[in-house]
């Protein structure tokens, strides 16, 4: 369709401005770019498959590629070398969106037609080559269908967003999903992003990279040493080391110590690890590009970015947090007094534990019990409120194991608890893909390590 026959005026009515289209020679355009009045988008390119621009909006400037790519391979190769042209050496924020009619692998395809290998391999040799990430599609895998039935039927991931990781790093609530496919072969994709700093502050968390400074243990035992007037759990806590985590001295001795490069490169690698949460890494390479890759995706694919309630949709960070906050409220919380009568559980529990049983269950722990659970728990798992993960235990043992055994003696001595001592955080998993109501997360609590050790014994 052209242009020229679109009604008067028909971009203003839905306050848009056309600001370019593809030019394919003797055929009408198929690429149309759109944006609001109060943008100023800059062409960069334009080709017959794809339309290059750079846009600045709230002070961030940024670069996107809308695509429409050809039918034909050869074509695509002009396109892909095209875009890679764009991208070298820029140093912006870049997005490339729209029908690549190209998939990475034959998980992309379902039909009974084998995909072309070259093509693929081409495709997938583009995307590394340029270092760009293909961001997670919420909603229908396949974004193209051929439409027919029975063994006919064809379907393809065609349609996604590409970004480079300069992009990634700088975009917050990234999300590209599907949207309903109505008279096109084609599933429309929608991408959503923000170029601001969350407002969200993280809280301490050990990092198993800090193990690998030279004056790590020394820095710890010397915190750990500080007399805590108190109960034994209170002394377990050491709130010093988290008080003393900015001291100048250590952060004098991190500067100097940046010369021994190869440490640091490693320190960085175990850092983004932590972040990847990812349990397995090559040896004999640097994987710190490929952690921070990974902890990025992560987080663009697990972000809660909306929430459908009985009143609609929801966006706005804080409405979210309210609305499960009272949810799992209500669903959790008992108001009004038990009617059960609990005699009925002796009743139908039967006595298996005699006296001599139940004195052993009882017992207070030794230390070489608590030493052997310690080191049972995953050094690996996340950590709790408290931000001191199995890693601090494992590796800090000799130091701390004495006020660990007090503290855990007084549980099993008293039966009482130090508040906040069993605090949790709440990590909402997703029971399918693409939930978007608090019916469909199912909540997981993550115990402080310390606490772990309780309930393990």
């Amino acid at each position: 369709m052209s242009v020229d026959k679109l009604p008067f005026k028909f971009f203003d009515s839905i306050n848009l401005k056309l600001f370019a289209c593809n030019q394919r020679v003797n055929l009408l355009p198929n690429l149309w770019c759109l944006c609001s009045d109060n943008l100023s988008p800059q062409i960069l390119e334009i080709s017959d498959q794809h339309v290059a621009f750079f846009v600045t909006l709230n002070s961030t400037t940024f670069a996107m590629s809308a695509v429409y790519a050809s039918n034909c391979h050869i074509s695509r190769r002009t396109l892909w070398h095209k875009i890679s042209n764009n991208l070298s050496g820029s140093v912006l924020p870049w997005c490339i969106v729209g029908d690549f009619n190209a998939i990475q692998g034959a998980h992309e395809h379902a039909g009974r037609y084998n995909p072309n290998k070259l093509h693929m391999l081409e495709f997938s040799n583009f995307i590394d080559n340029n270092n760009l990430v293909d961001i997670p599609t919420k909603g229908n895998f396949f974004s193209w269908t051929n439409s027919r039935a029975g063994s006919e039927l064809i379907e393809r991931r065609l349609d996604r967003a590409l970004c480079n990781p300069i992009w990634l790093s700088n975009t917050t609530n990234l999300q590209v999903s599907t949207l309903n496919r109505l008279r096109s072969d084609h599933f429309p994709i929608l991408l959503n992003f923000c170029f601001f700093k969350s407002q969200h502050f993280s809280s301490f968390r050990f990092l198993g990279m800090w193990t690998k400074h030279d004056n790590c243990e020394e820095f710890i035992a010397k915190c750990w040493s500080v007399k805590i007037v108190g109960c034994p759990m209170l002394a377990c806590i050491q709130s010093e080391l988290i008080g003393n985590e900015g001291n100048r001295d250590l952060k004098a001795k991190e500067v100097e110590a940046q010369q021994d490069l190869e440490k640091f490169l490693t320190m960085e690698e175990e850092f983004w690890k932590d972040k990847a949460r990812i349990k397995w890494h090559l040896e004999g390479d640097r994987n710190t590009s490929f952690f921070h890759k990974s902890a990025k995706i992560k987080l663009a694919k697990n972000t809660i970015t909306h929430l459908k309630t009985s009143e609609g949709m929801i966006h706005d960070p804080d409405a979210m947090a309210a609305h499960a906050v009272d949810y799992f409220s209500n669903l959790f919380c008992f108001a009004g007094t038990s009617t059960q009568d609990l005699s009925m559980v002796d009743e139908c529990i039967p006595n298996l534990v005699d006296s001599n049983m139940n004195n052993f269950l009882i017992s207070i722990p030794s230390a070489d019990e608590v030493k052997k659970v310690v080191f049972n728990l995953s050094k690996d798992s996340a950590p709790g409120p408290d931000g001191f993960g199995g890693v601090f235990y494992h590796t800090y043992w000799s130091i701390i194991k004495h006020e660990v055994i007090a503290a855990v003696t007084q549980f099993f001595t008293t039966g009482w608890i130090l508040p906040k001592y069993n605090s949790n955080n709440i990590i909402l998993l997703p029971k399918f893909k693409d939930a978007d109501t608090m019916e469909s997360f199912r909540p997981i609590a993550l115990a402080n390590f310390k606490f772990k050790i309780i309930t393990k014994i």
